[in-house]
C-alpha cells in the first residue's frame, strides 16, 4: 500500500506519488533537476477543462488519501512538501498522482555549530535583548500586528516557518467551529477558564478551613 506502518517504514526517499528525478545537478548557485516526461495532466487541467473527472466524492477522497500518504512520507524524512498548487500535481487516467516537490523549501543554511564549552558572548545577549525590547515596544504601541509580533518571537527562538521539526508556535484564537470569525477566543480569560468554566476555577481556590485552626 501507499501508507506504511511504523514497524514497516520505508527508509528510501522514493515514493510512488513523488515525481521521480532522473538527474540532479548542483552548480555554484542553482540545483538543476531533470524529471521524467509525464504523459498525464495536472489537477489544474482537470479542474479547468474536465471537472467531470472528479465528479464523485470517492474520487476526490482517493486523491486526498494519496496526498496525505505522501505528506506523511515526506515528514518522516524530516522534509516539507511546501506550498504546492494544483499545477504541481500530475494525475493519470486512473487518478494516480505524482507531485513535483518544492526543493527550495528544504534547503537551509545551517549556522556554524558552537563548541560545547563556548558560551554566547555578552554582546550577542545584549543585541538579542534589545531586539526583543524593540519588538515588544512596537507591539504595545500598535505598530505591528499580533501575528507579526509572534512570528518575530518565533524567529528569535530559532524556529523556522514551514519546518515540521520546529515550526512556529502560535496561540489558538478560534476553533473554526463557526465561519467568518463568529467564535473568536475571549483573550481576557485563560485557557483553563474557557475549558473548565468559571465555577470550576472558583472551586480550585475554595479550600475549606483546616480543622486544626
Amino acid at each position: 500500500g501507499l501508507c506504511t506502518t511504523d514497524s514497516d517504514r520505508c527508509e528510501s526517499a522514493f515514493h510512488p506519488n513523488l515525481l521521480p528525478c532522473i538527474v540532479a545537478l548542483e552548480t555554484a548557485k542553482y540545483f538543476i533537476l531533470v524529471h521524467e516526461n509525464v504523459p498525464g495532466h495536472t489537477l489544474l487541467d482537470c479542474v479547468t477543462f474536465s471537472p467531470a473527472i472528479l465528479g464523485t466524492n470517492s474520487k476526490i477522497l482517493f486523491l486526498v488519501y494519496q496526498l496525505l500518504c505522501l505528506l506523511r512520507h515526506i515528514h518522516d524524512l524530516g522534509l516539507v512538501l511546501a506550498d504546492i498548487t494544483l499545477s504541481d500535481i500530475y494525475v493519470d487516467s486512473h487518478l494516480w498522482i505524482q507531485v513535483t516537490p518544492k526543493l527550495e523549501a528544504n534547503i537551509y543554511e545551517l549556522p556554524p555549530r558552537p563548541q560545547p564549552d563556548q558560551e554566547i558572548s555578552s554582546i550577542e545577549k545584549t543585541k538579542k535583548s534589545r531586539d526583543i525590547n524593540s519588538l515588544t515596544l512596537a507591539w504595545v504601541r500598535g505598530a505591528m500586528s499580533n501575528l507579526d509580533y509572534l512570528t518575530a518571537l518565533n524567529n528569535l527562538a530559532g524556529r523556522r516557518f514551514g519546518d515540521p521539526r520546529c515550526h512556529h508556535v502560535l496561540p489558538w484564537v478560534t476553533d473554526f467551529s463557526s465561519p467568518n470569525g463568529a467564535n473568536w477566543r475571549d483573550l481576557t480569560k485563560s485557557k483553563f477558564r474557557l475549558n473548565k468554566g468559571d465555577r470550576q476555577l472558583d472551586l480550585t481556590y475554595d479550600v475549606p478551613p483546616s480543622s486544626n485552626m
